[in-house]
């Protein structure tokens, strides 16, 4: 559980579980995979938008940052956040239970079940859509994660907030 104290700012990040059709090997074929032929990355909020050769650099610096396939990793964000309009557990589901430490407890044991369910379920959808649209077996999966926080500057906002992985299959995990 998260607590501050002190000044708290209206500052939002969320994190991104990304499957990618193929293994990305340079930011030229992260670009493609994310943008296709479009040049500009636009913000939602009607900011100037940003190269897309630029945003695909730092999805590409990200990528070599991180191990492929790193599950563990993504179903720890699964369970740190909130995906809106899922089933997800809520801490609220468990007001019944008055003591603290037996809530937390049942709470993060359901919370890891979720995930782990979240998980399958990603991995199976995209092979069940890959095996019917190329007649073909997936032996290989490229899971990457990220994470972007309007905090660091209208750049990372955009990438938080402008549905940066709108063409691959992908969940995206709410900090606020």
């Amino acid at each position: 559980m998260k607590i501050r104290a002190g000044f708290v700012s209206n500052s939002s990040s969320s994190s991104f579980v990304v499957l990618f059709p193929r293994e990305p090997k340079s930011a030229a074929d992260v670009k493609e995979m994310l943008f296709r032929d479009e040049t500009i990355f636009n913000s939602l909020y009607g900011e100037n938008g940003w190269p897309t050769e630029t945003v695909a650099e730092t999805v590409w610096k990200d990528i070599c940052d991180q191990k492929k396939n790193n599950i563990k990793k993504a179903e720890e964000m699964l369970m740190s956040g909130t995906i809106y309009g899922s089933d997800a557990p809520e801490y609220d589901d468990y007001s019944h239970i008055r003591d603290w430490n037996k809530k937390m407890e049942k709470y993060n044991a359901d919370m890891d079940r979720y995930a782990k369910k979240r998980m399958k379920e990603f991995f199976n959808i995209r092979k069940l859509k890959l095996k019917k649209i190329n007649n073909e077996s997936v032996d290989d999966i490229f899971l990457y994660c990220f994470k972007y926080a309007d905090e660091d500057g209208s750049y990372f906002s955009a990438l938080e907030h402008g549905d940066l992985f709108k063409r691959l299959k992908h969940i995206t995990i709410s900090n606020h």
